[in-house]
């Protein structure tokens, strides 16, 4: 088939980013598919030079760039406005492309849709809907979408996702109850979770840590690592937190954050303030995903955390993914699927939300448990290897795509 493939954020491998989009990408290309990428400039370093070109061919892949910014720092209207750019620009370099079987348009934004509808209306293909965030009740419950108007209009136009879509793909089995509650058929969804990419997190050919890291840390404390978006929803305060508990307890642990965000310049001067910074808590810029696993290599345990909101529950982070594939355990601050299959998998540690200090106790405890981590370590690796292998979920995701030839076209 010929897959005309939507996602404003692709981010490659030599990029900041998650990678979901080019691995899936490059694997249908592998399979004897052709991919046609229509994404933004957002999430491509500076070295492949966006504003001078538009057609990129990466591993096989056809890229059709627009170029449009977008960081993480970018406040909601902001975004809003990247949104709306997208929208234009993706659909006049769709009209590039010719002959296509099928769409495969990935959130987040929910905007995605409107050109993946535009185009499947032009084309007459059938749209195959990847949820990786629920929205809009994920933006509603943190507070960036207040106006009653836009709630109306977003909700209504998540519905209208849904009733278009031959089929969705949902990445967490919360999120596919979620869309359940939406009236949607449960037959119409699959659950295909984020992938674990072996061959990058447990390769040997590790680069110079002190290409990363300038700063003076003690390597041989543990370490406890969070790489991934300084954003309003991580709540990154609760690492400033545990980490002051941790000085005032005189604990041996050192924390290490990694990545970029609106919250970022806050998270600084927090860290600052607690006397934390520098100290017990060291805070990088963001790296490409290809050096991630030197950060894992000396990382004792991976963190995730996020606000304390029951519609994050549902959420398929990277960072827990990127963790166990690499074999460190991971400890996380929320409940829901990701929790229980820590506690049962016994492949890390959920600590309490409010409560701090209870919670550095229990980490300090964890990490200086020698035969408790280890355990942790090989539960990781298993799960990573087995269930939760990117090959075994793209089997899954690539079987629903190319039953897709059996779907009726979108207005036979």
């Amino acid at each position: 088939m010929h897959i005309l493939y939507l996602h404003q954020y692709f981010c490659p491998p030599d990029g900041a980013g998650g990678t979901r989009s080019y691995e899936i990408a490059r694997r249908l290309i592998k399979r004897g598919h052709k991919v046609t990428m229509i994404t933004s400039s957002a999430f491509f370093p500076d070295n492949y030079n966006i504003q001078t070109r538009e057609n990129i061919y990466l591993d096989g892949i056809e890229l059709l760039v627009c170029n449009v910014k977008y960081n993480n720092s970018m406040n909601f209207n902001r975004r809003v406005f990247a949104f709306i750019e997208f929208i234009f620009k993706s659909v006049a370099l769709t009209l590039k492309t010719k002959n296509t079987d099928l769409i495969f348009a990935t959130s987040t934004p929910l905007t995605i849709i409107i050109p993946a509808f535009i185009i499947s209306i032009i084309r007459n293909n059938p749209i195959i809907f990847e949820v990786r965030d629920l929205w809009p009740e994920l933006p509603i419950a943190v507070g960036a979408i207040k106006n009653p108007i836009l709630k109306f209009f977003t909700y209504k136009l998540e519905k209208f996702a849904y009733i278009i879509s031959k089929r969705i793909i949902a990445l967490s089995p919360g999120m596919k109850d979620s869309i359940e509650k939406k009236g949607v058929n449960k037959s119409k969804i699959s659950i295909v979770p984020n992938g674990c990419d072996i061959d990058l997190f447990q390769r040997h050919d590790f680069i110079n840590i002190n290409e990363i890291i300038t700063e003076k840390i003690i390597l041989t404390k543990p370490i406890v690592l969070y790489a991934g978006t300084f954003g309003v929803i991580n709540d990154l305060n609760y690492i400033i937190e545990l980490a002051n508990e941790s000085l005032k307890l005189s604990l041996d642990i050192n924390f290490l954050l990694c990545g970029d965000g609106l919250e970022k310049d806050h998270i600084i001067r927090r860290a600052k303030k607690t006397n934390t910074l520098n100290k017990n808590l060291w805070i990088l810029d963001s790296i490409p995903k290809t050096s991630v696993p030197t950060l894992m290599n000396i990382a004792t345990v991976s963190i995730s955390v996020f606000k304390n909101i029951p519609e994050m529950q549902n959420n398929s982070a990277n960072k827990f993914f990127d963790s166990i594939a690499a074999g460190k355990p991971i400890i996380i601050n929320y409940k829901g699927w990701q929790a229980k299959l820590i506690e049962s998998a016994g492949i890390g540690l959920v600590l309490p939300y409010k409560d701090k200090k209870n919670a550095i106790i229990k980490l300090n405890k964890f990490i200086n448990n020698k035969k408790r981590l280890s355990y942790a370590q090989l539960k990781a690796q298993q799960l990573s290897k087995g269930k939760f292998n990117r090959e075994r979920q793209f089997f899954n995701l690539v079987s629903i795509l190319e039953n897709s030839n059996s779907l009726s076209r979108l207005y036979d």
